[in-house]
Order: structure tokens, then sequence, then C-alpha cells
């Protein structure tokens, strides 16, 4: 539905088709088939095929290709098999990778918050967001300390001014 929608604002036409309900599905699922094609989802059924193919029990997909698949779907791209997500999952292929810099972030709020000295703030998310933005663009490592505070205390103090 998405896509026709799409489709229509970008002034494509697109024609009518009848939907029985279910989506076409691949009866048999091969390294060869199309994501797109099969039904895939992260399932048992999925779990059991991958762990069948790449001997690794029990199987977990990986934050790759939870994104590589988002992609698939935004993308319509029919051509992206099973092994193509199985490269995927052994580190073999750069088709779409997880930004983790968001877990990052998380992490640096959660542990600037649960700091005593961030009880001196009363918004305590444009200051977390003051020192995130000079450890983002430090080659620094990009967590929480209370010397990262205490190093940027003028620029957060100009903020409260």
């Amino acid at each position: 539905m998405n896509y026709i929608i799409e489709q229509y604002f970008k002034g494509n036409r697109v024609e009518k088709f009848l939907s029985k309900g279910k989506k076409s599905q691949a009866e048999v699922i091969t390294l060869e088939t199309p994501l797109l094609n099969c039904g895939f989802s992260f399932n048992q059924k999925f779990r059991d095929y991958f762990s069948a193919v790449t001997g690794v029990s029990p199987f977990k997909f990986n934050a790759d290709m939870a994104t590589a698949w988002r992609k698939v779907k935004r993308d319509n791209d029919i051509k992206f098999t099973i092994q193509d997500m199985i490269k995927i999952y052994y580190g073999e292929s750069d088709y779409a990778k997880y930004d983790n810099s968001v877990c990052q972030w998380n992490q640096f709020l959660k542990d600037f918050c649960t700091d005593e000295c961030s009880n001196n703030y009363s918004n305590k998310l444009k200051v977390a967001s003051i020192l995130w933005k000079e450890v983002r663009e430090s080659k620094n490592e990009k967590v929480y300390s209370k010397l990262l505070l205490n190093e940027h205390r003028n620029k957060i103090n100009e903020y409260h001014k």
C-alpha cells in the first residue's frame, strides 16, 4: 500500500491488482530466493532456516541484517536474496550498516542523568546535548564522565545565562 501511495505522489501510474489475502510466497526457500518473494520476517521459521544454513544454533539476527531488511523493503529491492542476507551476517557485505551512534547517545544520556551532578541543571537534555556535541566531534571515546562535565563547564554555563 505504501508503495502505491509513494508511486502516486511521484506521478507514476500503478496498475490495479487483486490481493488474495496472503502475499505470494515461494514454496521452497533457497539461497537464491529474493527476500521480498518468500515472506521473510525475523521469526522462528527463518531463524531455523538460517541456523541450518550457517550451522549456528540458536541463530540470532543481527542489527545489520535488520537494517538491510528495512532497506530492501524501502527500496523494493527484488534482487536482494537470502544469500545476500547471509553475507551480511558474516560481515562480508556492506549493503546496509546499523548506525550505532544512536545507542551511544542513549547510553551517554543515561549515564549523564544518573550522575548526581546532573541534578544541578534544570534542563538535563540540553546540557547532555552540549556535552555530546563535544564528544561526538572529538576523537575521544563516546562516553560520559564527570571529567567531561568539568572540562566543558564554561560552555554549559553560557547556556544557562
